[in-house]
């Protein structure tokens, strides 16, 4: 009983820090655009991001970069989790990237609000595929998830 108690306090201590603390501290690599679709068996949601990843600096340098979403929904005694990932084009022009972020089997999301962690990788490869640069950002928010 002590131990399901801890382990409540401390979730709910790492949910507070994830939409909190994390969002001045860290560089944003992206926001949350309008609200997030369910699918009818709410087993996934649709987000939209507004991302940024700068082009490569050297000639023959190539930049790829990978968005990942991390979506926390409490209900109940149970944490609604799920993830998704989307390709990002390395241009400098910031887009909208369009994730799919399924539930964690099992697990389905409801209509309201839900926890944002966005995940931003970036990796600089030479001429010879071989990678000179790598980094990785990351930022918090709020989305409401909607029907």
């Amino acid at each position: 009983m002590i131990t399901q108690k801890r382990f409540k306090t401390a979730l709910a201590i790492a949910s507070l820090l994830m939409t909190s603390a994390a969002i001045p501290v860290l560089a944003a690599p992206g926001d949350v655009i309008g609200t997030g679709d369910l699918s009818p068996n709410r087993s996934s949601a649709q987000l939209t991001i507004a991302a940024l990843c700068d082009a490569a600096v050297n000639v023959g340098d190539t930049k790829t970069g990978t968005l990942t979403v991390h979506l926390f929904q409490p209900s109940g005694r149970l944490l609604n989790i799920g993830i998704g990932t989307a390709p990002l084009t390395c241009d400098g022009i910031e887009a909208n990237v369009i994730v799919d972020v399924n539930a964690i089997p099992g697990l389905k999301f409801k209509p309201g609000p839900a926890t944002v962690v966005l995940k931003m990788s970036e990796q600089t490869a030479d001429s010879n595929a071989a990678i000179t640069k790598s980094s990785t950002t990351e930022s918090g928010g709020r989305v409401t998830l909607r029907p």
